[in-house]
């Protein structure tokens, strides 16, 4: 069953039992751009470990926090056996006080953070596989300070994954992770590689975790769910074909692929057969701009630099086994 580390969560409003005014803002709302105006109050800064917004309507009580809620069990995250734990320590903030069955009865998830914690035999190297083996053409890959965020180019409802080392991300100096620090042995999350898919959207959720079509997703769907979201998608992000994707559409069609132009194309394509007759060496490339140019031009040395370095990537024999391993991890858990 799923566990989440940010969300937001609705429920009745019938479950709170009381809240502390004085450390609430009182913002007007207009419905729909009509003039009835929904009154709601607001705590946009909690200063309490794990939260982070509260609001409080007419009819509804949203609440949005982290599994660090949970303090020395952080790492399990919020789910089914935990949930009861993270009411009781919004309870204990002195914001608010709610009525937990009613909570829980009556919750709806509006966007959750499902989290899957892996032991790879090697993180550093798990990552660097990745970012040369890179996703398919569908997805974007790019740097999330200790990992990696792999985003679709759906303009739409984008589907996320992160994938970093947890124990990196827990040892930065920040105000929360130092409170955390204070319940939990940062050392625990030692060799762990966090995948995390963000679900922002109803829609999301219900691909996710294979819900109804136009079913609101509530906490107990989401916390009861047999699916197994991060496998679905990593395997689909990370489809292990033949061929690396540069060999099997050639270099022309990678470059049309990521939106070359005309110029562009037949530029690089001009360039790579330089590479290819200088045999890769920097410094015979450097000769020959002599030649062409007056003195060194430092900017297309460092362009023939890189696109050397990418061209010897584009050699290697991919390694594809750690993608294995995480498709192997993620399916057992």
């Amino acid at each position: 069953m799923p566990n989440t580390d940010s969300n937001l969560i609705g429920s009745r409003i019938e479950s709170l039992k009381w809240y502390n005014k004085r450390l609430f803002n009182t913002n007007s709302y207009y419905n729909n751009n009509k003039k009835q105006e929904i009154i709601v109050d607001v705590c946009s800064k909690p200063e309490k470990l794990g939260l982070k917004y509260i609001s409080i309507g007419e009819s509804e009580i949203k609440i949005e926090g982290s599994a660090k809620a949970l303090k020395e069990n952080y790492l399990e995250g919020i789910n089914i056996n935990t949930i009861e734990q993270y009411l009781h320590e919004i309870n204990k903030s002195g914001l608010i006080e709610i009525d937990n069955n009613t909570f829980i009865e009556n919750a709806v998830v509006y966007r959750a953070d499902i989290t899957d914690n892996l032991r790879v035999k090697n993180i550093e190297k798990t990552l660097m596989d990745l970012k040369i083996f890179s996703a398919n053409n569908y997805y974007n890959t790019s740097p999330y300070h200790s990992g990696l965020v792999i985003t679709s180019k759906h303009k739409r409802d984008k589907e996320r994954l992160i994938v970093y080392d947890k124990f990196s991300e827990v040892s930065k100096d920040t105000i929360s992770n130092r409170e955390l620090a204070k319940y939990f042995d940062i050392n625990k999350a030692k060799n762990i590689f966090r995948i995390e898919s963000n679900n922002k959207t109803f829609k999301r959720l219900r691909s996710n975790l294979n819900l109804l079509n136009n079913k609101t997703p509530t906490l107990l769907d989401v916390l009861q769910s047999e699916s197994k979201p991060n496998y679905n998608i990593f395997t689909k992000m990370f489809e292990i074909k033949p061929e690396p994707k540069l060999k099997t559409y050639g270099v022309i069609q990678m470059l049309i692929d990521i939106g070359y132009k005309q110029h562009q194309i037949e530029k690089e394509i001009g360039m790579r057969a330089i590479v290819e007759s200088c045999n890769y060496n920097l410094d015979a490339i450097k000769t020959m701009l002599s030649f062409t140019t007056k003195g060194r031009n430092p900017r297309k040395e460092q362009q023939y630099k890189k696109l050397i370095e990418i061209m010897n990537l584009e050699k290697l024999d991919y390694d594809t086994s750690s993608i294995q391993e995480i498709e192997q991890l993620l399916k057992a858990v």
